[in-house]
């Protein structure tokens, strides 16, 4: 990395890069079962802006494992190198192989190819590796400097087909029979290229970038990575963890050989630890993992791993990467197994609080609510007070959320980034911007956090490179996530006993923010025992918070992950939906005189979305919408009954569903036009007979949830408590009422297929992706959202490619069929508008003349084209269709759009 690279002037402060109130987002995708070699470009693109760049000297200070002082350089020079052969016994120090920058020659045998020009890097390190320290402070290691060209890489995950130049590897065989090159082996790769030129350069970073994410993905006992990159006589050191990664500036090898010497003998003398190895997990030649967790009385508890429940192959090093196993306890000295539980392995930041800390808390609360007297100032909390009273006080509501049984904060902190650092972009400036993998499901027994991969087109986000710690959560109840349940009636019944837990936490004043299909578990004694009813199981507290927050509340400075198929609205479009109106300006002379005298104007001030209790209600709602409609390719042919064919049906789901459920993190013009208007009229033609009177009760809580957003907003009670208790009563009787339906047929609505095969044991290929066959979109994923292209990105995984989908409306008069005009082509909207009513059109005409050049004899067509617009970009590049009605003050053009809309088809083809 040369010192004429792009940086920031100076590095921002944390309080300089802080948004008041809005936790930044940023995408994070998975690499499913695609090669290495073909997601290079995407991880490069996915990880610029995650890097920070300091001098080499300080590199090396603060992110090797350690530097040897010039005493003991000098003595390898003198007692090893030179009497080697391998430097020069001049006075001067310079390598033998290296007397000036590499050039290949093909007339001269050692300069041929650069394989040889660099091969003598490692007679080099194996003389290095001889030192003996004076003082014995230092030990040699087990890993050695390896020349590997040709060396394929095993590694337990997908995707290893690439090679590394060299590495500094472990010389200890896979197995007796296996001496390959291996993920879990290889401590440090390296990249090295004779050529210097922008392509090798930005070859050589992709590659070193690529393969470092591989073994962080593979090995989950690695807390940090290196890296070496060589460009001619060039050497570049890199460093990566899960809360930054750091590159130096190069340094002339052949010119400052003794560097390279305390760079090679700081690996080569480091401890496992020092090159980020976690001692406190151990890796069986089984491929399994055993995992020590210290206890108060200093001694340890040890969880071996039987198999993954969830967990998926990041693009991204710098992430918390969540990993959840059922393990087992374990006796390492008989070596016997007990009790099955579930651990939980997460990156959090530092001063972020851990889930029992959070749990405890949350408790604490509930009990004071439960415990004390009802809210004489709260009518609807007492009512609430009066029906959870007795859970509440019986302390039986703990059973609502999962039991820990044992937890552990890692003594090793991500490191803070070195002084002088710079954030920098552009080390992959020339990589693709969009992918798509063609198989992204995690293993078959891993659960539903399966990662689609997506665009991830980079955006200038200042970060603040905040540390990160090591957790460990282990749980007593080992469970299933709602979505894995066998039918929507189970799916059901666990909901609404998690809507108690949910409502708890209301009561309590905490907002869990991050309801998702993977947050919401079932859980009986045997878990194959049918006839047993299934309890909730309420998870993941990490992101809970208490509202309303104080004052003075700033949110985290770097991103955070969230599932944005179940993201309320306000919080996706970073704006709430209420829009207070905005004074009519008049025209009182003419537009190019300047009144002497003028009011001053303060221009609208948009609030920054803070998550509420409803936002976690919405959440909800997402989620039983998403149930329903990815498992309608589910149902059984046979005995289907509905408003058209099973084939067709699942067709025309998909066409409504997947604009609306992306892994994106802003709010597309088609969810927003699912929340904002009716879904009734779409759910009912493709829905099942046994299902189709569901379409109503989500409507009309999509109602109520729309006018609670519009009236607190409007009241200014956005941070009134009270004002939720209604929305949560509202939640509670569509759940009592959906047991009280007569015909009880939609209890059998199938969710999941029966397994034709018995799930893998072990970790041994913990993140296998089989085609998807049971749903009819691709799986959420967990996104460190940031602002991407206005598309969806899992067009290949949801069969969508080409050609034209839906239908029209039969007899409909004034269709148009409009392409997008748009920089983005991936969206193409159809749509259909009955102009009957000739008095409504002329008063539409009438209600955006003032905000576009249309004239009032502008075609249908025309206007339709401008509603698209308003309806489909997202904020900011838009005005929102509901923001012009407003400003107009006329409460019938309210209910005008709002009927042209019931008339409105938008389906992407």
């Amino acid at each position: 990395m040369s010192s004429k690279d792009k940086i920031p002037a100076s590095n921002p402060t944390i309080e300089q890069i802080r948004y008041p109130s809005l936790t930044p987002r940023k995408t994070v995708t998975g690499g499913g079962t695609t090669k290495i070699t073909d997601l290079r470009s995407h991880i490069g693109s996915e990880m610029d802006g995650e890097f920070v760049i300091c001098d080499v000297d300080k590199f090396m200070e603060h992110y090797l494992p350690f530097v040897p002082n010039e005493k003991h350089i000098k003595s390898c020079v003198k007692t090893k190198l030179k009497p080697a052969g391998l430097m020069d016994k001049s006075k001067t120090s310079v390598f033998t192989a290296f007397p000036e920058t590499p050039v290949i020659n093909k007339a001269v045998v050692g300069r041929r190819t650069e394989m040889e020009i660099y091969a003598s890097l490692e007679d080099i390190a194996k003389e290095i590796a001889t030192y003996r320290f004076p003082d014995k402070s230092r030990t040699r290691n087990k890993f050695s400097y390896r020349n590997v060209p040709f060396d394929n890489i095993k590694s337990n995950i997908h995707g290893s087909n690439h090679k590394v130049d060299a590495c500094f590897a472990t010389d200890e065989a896979i197995s007796e029979k296996d001496f390959r090159l291996s993920t879990w082996g290889m401590a440090v790769p390296v990249e090295q290229k004779v050529t210097t030129t922008d392509e090798t350069k930005l070859d050589n970073n992709e590659k070193i970038l690529s393969a470092n994410v591989q073994i962080m993905n593979d090995d989950i006992r690695r807390m940090f990575t290196f890296g070496i990159t060589i460009d001619g006589a060039q050497m570049t050191l890199w460093y990566h963890s899960r809360s930054h990664s750091a590159v130096s500036r190069s340094f002339d090898f052949v010119k400052d050989p003794e560097r390279l010497i305390s760079v090679f003998m700081s690996f080569l003398f480091a401890t496992d630890v020092e090159l980020g190895y976690d001692p406190m997990v151990e890796r069986q030649n089984d491929s399994r993992h055993i995992f020590r967790i210290p206890q108060p009385d200093e001694t340890s508890r040890f969880y071996r791993t039987v198999n993954l429940i969830s967990g998926y192959r990041s693009n991204n090093i710098t992430s918390r990467m969540p990993r959840v196993w059922v393990v087992e306890s374990y006796d390492p000295d008989t070596q016997t197994a007990g009790a099955q539980f579930v651990l939980k392995d997460v990156w959090l930041e530092e001063k972020a609080e851990t889930e029992r800390q959070i749990q405890s808390a949350i408790f604490k609360n509930i009990n004071e609510f439960g415990d004390g007297d009802p809210p004489s100032d709260s009518p609807e909390l007492s009512t609430i007070w009066e029906e959870r009273k007795d859970l509440i006080r019986s302390r039986e509501y703990q059973q609502l959320f999962l039991k820990i049984e044992d937890d552990y904060v890692g003594n090793f902190i991500s490191k803070k980034i070195a002084s002088d650092s710079q954030p920098i972009s552009g080390l992959f400036e020339h990589t693709k911007k969009d992918y798509t993998s063609t198989k992204t499901k995690t293993r078959s027994d891993a659960g539903p956090s399966s990662h689609p991969i997506q665009s991830a087109v980079r955006e200038d986000m200042i970060r603040a490179y905040e540390p990160k710690k090591q957790y460990r959560v282990i749980f007593k109840e080992i469970c299933r996530c709602v979505g894995e349940l066998e039918t929507l009636g189970e799916a059901m019944d666990v909901l609404q006993q998690a809507h108690t837990a949910l409502q708890l936490l209301y009561c309590a004043g905490w907002v869990h923010r991050d309801i998702s299909e993977g947050n919401i578990l079932a859980h009986r004694t045997n878990i194959d025992d049918s006839s047993a009813p299934w309890k909730a199981k309420l998870m993941d507290l990490e992101y809970a918070k208490k509202f309303p927050p104080p004052d003075d509340y700033k949110a985290a400075a770097d991103p955070k992950t969230g599932t944005p198929y179940f993201m309320p609205t306000e919080v996706l479009a970073k704006h709430y939906i209420f829009n207070p109106p905005v004074k009519t300006t008049v025209v009182t002379g003419s537009f190019f005189e300047k009144p002497q005298s003028q009011v001053k104007v303060n221009p609208p001030v948009r609030s920054i979305v803070v998550h509420n209790f409803q936002h976690d209600l919405e959440s909800f709602w997402w989620l039983i919408l998403w149930l329903i409609i990815s498992h309608l390719k589910d149902q059984p042919s046979k005995g289907w009954e509905g408003p058209t064919t099973l084939k067709n049906a699942i067709k025309l789901c998909q066409n409504w569903a997947g604009p609306i459920f992306q892994n994106i993190d802003y709010l597309s013009g088609e969810r927003r036009i699912a929340f904002y208007f009716s879904i009734e009229e779409y759910l009912l033609k493709f829905l099942p007979t046994n299902v189709a009177g569901y379409s109503w009760g989500l409507e009309l809580l999509r109602r109520v949830m729309y006018s609670a957003y519009m009236t607190r907003g409007e009241k200014g009670d956005l941070r009134n408590k009270e004002s939720y208790a209604e929305i949560h009563k509202h939640f509670g009787q569509f759940f009592s009422d959906l047991r009280k339906i007569k015909d009880q047929a939609w209890r059998g609505y199938v969710l999941k297929k029966a397994l034709t095969h018995e799930p893998p044991k072990g970790d041994a290929n913990p993140f296998i992706s089989p085609p998807e066959t049971g749903k009819s979109l691709p799986a959420p994923a967990k996104v460190k959202a940031k602002r991407g292209p206005d598309q969806n990105p899992n067009l290949e995984e949801q069969g969508r490619a080409g050609g034209s989908r839906g239908g029209s409306r039969a007899g409909s008069r004034g269709t148009g069929k409009l392409e997008d005009d748009s920089d983005d082509d991936s969206v193409t909207l159809q749509l259909l508008c009955n102009d009957d009513d000739d008095e409504f059109n002329a008063n539409l005409r009438r209600s955006i003349f003032s905000l576009h050049p249309i004239q009032p004899t502008d075609s249908n067509t025309e206007i339709m084209h401008l509603m698209r617009k308003f309806a489909a970009l997202p904020e900011p590049s838009s005005v929102v269709l509901w923001d012009f009605v407003v400003d107009a003050d006329q409460e019938r053009m309210k209910e005008y759009i709002e009927d042209w809309f019931t008339n409105v088809r938008a389906i992407r083809l």
